[in-house]
């Protein structure tokens, strides 16, 4: 335990965004958060207070996190509701969690781009996610309801997607729940849905539609798989042009087909994390999801601009993190880690991923999932 603890004290001062961290509290509406981020330095986190805000702007490794009740709005035609994260520098991290993000007259709720640090959001409500040119994303509990275009739209990017739901209405054309160009993304434990025609003028999509883009859907387990929902039973659920698909078998759909399209796929037993945020004092739960059988362990670490290897992505630095759990896989296709947090700064993003030797021999780099600490 003494080494665990030691671990991860150390794990905190590497992920730490500054060597100084201050509070601020915001609240009071309106522009209270664009004025509070206008004024933080990188590693400062803001505590916002319930109530309706106007949209902002991000371009610093600073956390925001929200108390229940938080929510963005469209004042006027000119004022966005959105919140944008923009030019975030290289070693910086920007974290957001509990936001409720409303409709905006022209823009996704939360737009990423040309971030080259890493960018954290949990539990996160919005209308649309666009995601362009950024090196590291980690959405992980976030519901994402898309109105005209693909509710999740990566270009040129690294994502990570955990224990979310992502769905889309259109009229007129076809509408994915997610698309991705020139992409890595990384999905598990999720739900994805294309617009389903159900609606007067509304046209049927694929789940997910990807170009020249490496996808990987993870491992689950009764009550945590991914589901993959075209918007018609005669689409297939994921339309992959170019590129490639790694597919765990556990993965659910509705469609034609799981997988169409020019992609390479490889369908075996990909192994997942399940975990979610946790505070100091805390229990926090990490859950492998893996082959029955293989040994699997797991890693946590700080996030890296995936690396591909021929075994998978690498999504953490593993010379500065930290081995939860390792060992063989039971009948339950899980195995499950649990620690009480020690005392740390707040806002600590972490990167967890497994990594699996399969029954067959074969070693695979797992599905991660992104967390913010305390």
């Amino acid at each position: 335990m003494r080494s665990t603890l030691f671990s991860f004290a150390a794990l905190a001062l590497v992920c730490s965004p500054g060597a100084t961290q201050t509070t601020i509290e915001v609240s009071g509406g309106g522009d209270a958060i664009a004025v509070a981020v206008a004024s933080a330095k990188p590693g400062d986190v803001l505590l916002v207070r319930a109530g309706s805000y106007a949209g902002f702007t991000v371009d610093k490794g600073i956390a925001i996190l929200c108390d229940p009740g938080v929510q963005t709005f469209a004042v006027t035609h000119f004022q966005s509701a959105s919140v944008f994260v923009r030019d975030l520098p290289a070693g910086e991290l920007f974290r957001l969690r509990g936001l409720t993000i409303g409709r905006d007259f022209y823009f996704p709720g939360l737009n990423v781009e040309d971030a080259v640090g890493a960018v954290y959001v949990e539990d996160l409500v919005t209308p649309r996610v666009s995601v362009k040119s950024s090196a590291h994303v980690s959405l992980n509990g976030c519901d994402v309801q898309g109105d005209q275009a693909a509710a999740l739209d990566i270009e040129d990017s690294s994502v990570c997607v955990a224990n979310s739901r992502v769905a889309t209405v259109s009229f007129l054309y076809a509408t994915p729940g997610m698309s991705a160009a020139r992409s890595r993304v990384s999905l598990r434990g999720s739900e994805i849905r294309g617009s389903d025609g159900s609606m007067p003028l509304s046209v049927a999509g694929e789940a997910v539609l990807a170009t020249d883009s490496e996808l990987v859907f993870g491992a689950g387990t009764a009550g945590a798989t991914m589901l993959l929902v075209a918007g018609d039973p005669s689409l297939p659920a994921v339309l992959a042009t170019n590129g490639s698909v790694r597919l765990d078998p556990s993965v659910q759909f509705v469609g034609a087909a799981a997988v169409a399209g020019s992609a390479t796929i490889d369908v075996r037993p990909q192994p997942s994390i399940d975990t979610r945020g946790a505070a100091a004092g805390e229990v926090w739960t990490v859950t492998a999801h893996s082959e029955v059988g293989s040994t699997t362990t797991t890693f946590l670490g700080v996030p890296l601009t995936p690396l591909p290897t021929p075994f998978g992505d690498l999504w953490v630095f593993p010379w500065a993190g930290l081995q939860l759990d390792s060992g063989v896989v039971g009948p339950s296709g899980t195995r499950t880690f649990t620690f009480t947090l020690p005392p740390m700064p707040a806002a600590i993003p972490v990167m967890v991923q497994p990594i699996a030797i399969l029954t067959s021999g074969d070693l695979i780099l797992g599905a991660p999932a992104g967390a913010i600490l305390n």
